[in-house]
């Protein structure tokens, strides 16, 4: 398998519904396949916040999770992509073909995603200037250093609630000025509050999956 894919999945809806997707760092690539349909491949984008997705009775579909901030060539991926039969496509091969992840990009958002605390921080970190740091990130990922600093905090955080600590106590561990602010970081992404993020949410099932931090 590419170095560059996170983790894969498949998925056969039963029933009409809608499921939960929350923000995890990543862009996948999804085929879709609707009854009586024809094969539809998509990348998914960067989410800054939970939605909702519907599906359809009987559509199957198969995602391949990208590295945080993978470069995607996605023009030239789904032309590739589109001219080859589902079953004899080694998805794998085009991935390494049309994507890649530069080391600087790696670092920068494993630096993000450390103790480090502040964005002046991890660019003193990294030996750049803020605003060098924040163009860089606007240029490769389209996002801000705070977008990846705040979503790893959030998400490391939303993996403690299943230890016995106070939510004070998390929120000092994971970096957040007080409770209140962490609550609000949680409604921001993941449109829960602490309290409600229980082991049986549906929010807390996915945030054991790969990701970003």
């Amino acid at each position: 398998m590419s170095d560059i894919i996170l983790d894969s999945w498949s998925a056969t809806t039963t029933s009409n519904d809608s499921f939960l997707v929350i923000p995890d760092g990543c862009r996948d690539l999804i085929l879709k396949i609707l009854p009586a349909e024809k094969p539809h491949w998509f990348i998914s984008p960067l989410q800054s916040q939970t939605h909702y997705l519907s599906s359809q009775t009987g559509a199957y579909s198969e995602g391949y999770r990208l590295r945080p901030g993978t470069l995607i060539d996605e023009r030239a991926l789904m032309s590739a992509l589109s001219h080859q039969q589902h079953a004899q496509t080694d998805i794998a091969v085009f991935i390494d073909q049309f994507c890649h992840r530069p080391a600087s990009v790696s670092e920068i958002l494993q630096t993000l995603a450390s103790e480090v605390g502040t964005v002046t921080k991890a660019a003193a970190q990294l030996g750049i200037q803020p605003r060098t740091l924040q163009r860089q990130l606007l240029q490769l990922t389209g996002t801000s250093p705070s977008f990846w600093l705040m979503l790893a905090r959030a998400r490391k955080a939303a993996r403690m609630l299943n230890q016995s600590l106070p939510l004070s106590e998390i929120a000092y561990l994971q970096g957040f000025s007080d409770q209140a602010h962490m609550s609000r970081e949680f409604l921001r992404w993941f449109n829960i509050s602490p309290a409600k993020l229980n082991p049986q949410s549906t929010q807390f099932t996915q945030l054991q999956y790969s990701g970003y931090s």
